[in-house]
């Protein structure tokens, strides 16, 4: 298990990149959160099994959505036990 934080820059607000984010996050069986920044950022964390996170990480670089991601920044966090399911927060 394995949990980690990232902001991605470049265009990634408006162009649908938290909900497609929260639905590959679901089919890989991640949980997490991502959310909008006010610096025109996107940030989030992902937790789940190491090969599910290389996945997803892979993906969001590569852009979900109609993002297109200039710099991702990822960090690794502190597992959460009792977290559930991939949310957008506001």
């Amino acid at each position: 298990m394995k949990r980690i934080h990232f902001i991605a820059g470049g265009d990634v607000q408006g162009v649908g990149l938290r909900w497609s984010a929260q639905e590959f996050a679901e089919a890989l069986g991640l949980s997490g959160w991502i959310r909008n920044r006010e610096d025109g950022m996107v940030e989030g964390e992902v937790q789940g099994a190491d090969p599910k996170i290389k996945e997803f990480m892979k993906k969001l670089e590569t852009g979900l959505g109609r993002a297109k991601i200039a710099s991702l920044v990822q960090e690794a966090r502190p597992v959460q036990e009792s977290e559930l399911g991939f949310n957008i927060r506001r």
